[in-house]
């Protein structure tokens, strides 16, 4: 009898284990369900609008290109490379961070901030420089507002605002690494005595 009690008391026990179990899975299902019905959702106007920024950007970088084939064939060498530098710069780095900042912005349902964003158009139309100090002075200006572009990126990152912080991120890492270079680059060949 007392045997009988006990398989009967571990039957039991075992269930109310498994029901705990139960529960248990079911809470962290439920859970799991809410988390995703109220996660923000990309709309797909924003989608197309990341779309048309990343065609605005490899139409600009085409343009671009064609013209630096024009100011080579005149002879233009310093011209043609800006171009040549902003092209690439459109298609291999506006392209990308468009795709980041857009898909970051559609995600937290900020306003995707459409084409043009990332223009290195800047680069094409950089000023002649008289001699190779002027460009330094040029990149060192641009590293100032390299550094106080990231630190708006900090500053929007800590306020939730998850859209300008990549903005202000990728913008950053323009200012910081990519113009200061080409700033140096064209200023030495232009110092050089290279024809324009």
């Amino acid at each position: 009898m007392q045997l009988a009690l006990r398989s009967q008391a571990a039957i039991r026990s075992r269930a109310a284990v498994l029901l705990a179990l139960a529960a248990a899975a079911g809470a962290f299902g439920a859970a799991a369900m809410m988390s995703t019905a109220t996660a923000p959702t990309a709309r797909a106007d924003d989608f197309s609008t990341i779309v048309a920024d990343v065609e605005s950007d490899l139409t600009e970088g085409q343009m671009v290109f064609s013209q630096a084939a024009v100011d080579f064939d005149d002879g233009g060498v310093i011209s043609g490379l800006q171009g040549l530098i902003a092209g690439a710069y459109d298609d291999l780095v506006g392209v990308p961070d468009n795709l980041y900042v857009g898909t970051v912005e559609a995600l937290t349902n900020e306003p995707v901030l459409g084409p043009g964003s990332f223009d290195f158009n800047l680069l094409a139309s950089t000023p002649e420089f008289s001699d190779f100090s002027e460009a330094v002075t040029e990149a060192q200006s641009s590293f100032s507002v390299g550094a106080a572009t990231f630190a708006t990126a900090a500053t929007d990152f800590s306020a939730g605002d998850y859209g300008g912080a990549a903005y202000n991120d990728a913008l950053g890492s323009i200012y910081s690494f990519y113009a200061p270079a080409d700033y140096l680059l064209l200023g030495g060949l232009e110092a050089l005595g290279i024809p324009d």
